[in-house]
């Protein structure tokens, strides 16, 4: 095998990995993410009339808890969406990377080129 060759083995198992490590990092945000609207979410219904005394409740209606808490939510969902969106492209990279080197270890062994 060539030394360009190993070279370019070398550089697509590097990619491979950084793909990998990139795949695990956006996974691991979109966790936080999901547990952080899901506090969110609990916080909110704690503000419900039901679950407390009244004063607490009207207090928090009257300042805008649950307003500001719904808007929090929706941020944090946006957010999610660009991270889930960063997620689907890194899978892709990973998928292309993992096509590199199935190409690159079929052409080593001296099979068809595609």
């Amino acid at each position: 095998m060539s030394k360009s060759h190993l070279a370019l083995e070398k550089l697509v198992a590097l990619r491979q990995q950084k793909a990998e490590q990139a795949l695990a990092m956006i996974k691991a945000e979109i966790r936080e993410s999901e547990e952080a609207i899901s506090a969110l979410e609990a916080q909110l219904g704690e503000l419900d009339a039901s679950a407390g005394d009244y004063e607490s409740f009207s207090l928090s209606i009257r300042f805008g808890a649950p307003g500001r808490i719904s808007e929090q939510i929706e941020a944090a969902r946006k957010a999610l969406k660009l991270k889930q969106d960063r997620l689907a492209a890194a899978q892709l990279e990973l998928k292309k990377a993992i096509h590199s080197r199935r190409q690159l270890k079929t052409e080593s062994a001296g099979g068809p080129s595609s």
